[in-house]
């Protein structure tokens, strides 16, 4: 196994850092989703075509990490929605960002 330089480290790098935690196949568009207004488990996997197995993955991760909070809504039983805390709200400059890029240097 080839050994990364120190400037690749998470614990020494922004970019690693940011890239270990949001660089995912699938984390920017559970986000987009949560920002139009998608809160459920079966709203992200239904407007994404995640595998639950995957979402169930990302969810944890991006909630470990403050992004997304985990709220039991459930009046008879527990039943969880995910909403973005104010960390998660922050990505939106972002968001929009990586949008506006991606139709200015992505649209073939």
């Amino acid at each position: 196994m080839k050994k990364q330089p120190p400037s690749y480290k998470p614990e020494t790098c922004p970019v690693s850092r940011f890239v270990a935690i949001l660089g995912d196949d699938w984390s920017w568009l559970i986000i987009r989703e949560a920002f139009r207004g998608a809160s459920k488990f079966s709203d992200f996997q239904k407007s994404t075509g995640i595998a639950k197995n995957i979402l169930t993955d990302r969810m944890k991760k991006l909630t470990e990490h403050g992004i997304f909070e985990r709220r039991d809504v459930g009046a008879t039983g527990p039943r969880f929605e995910y909403f973005l805390s104010e960390k998660g709200k922050s990505l939106e400059p972002l968001l929009r960002n990586i949008i506006g890029w991606s139709r200015e240097n992505l649209n073939h």
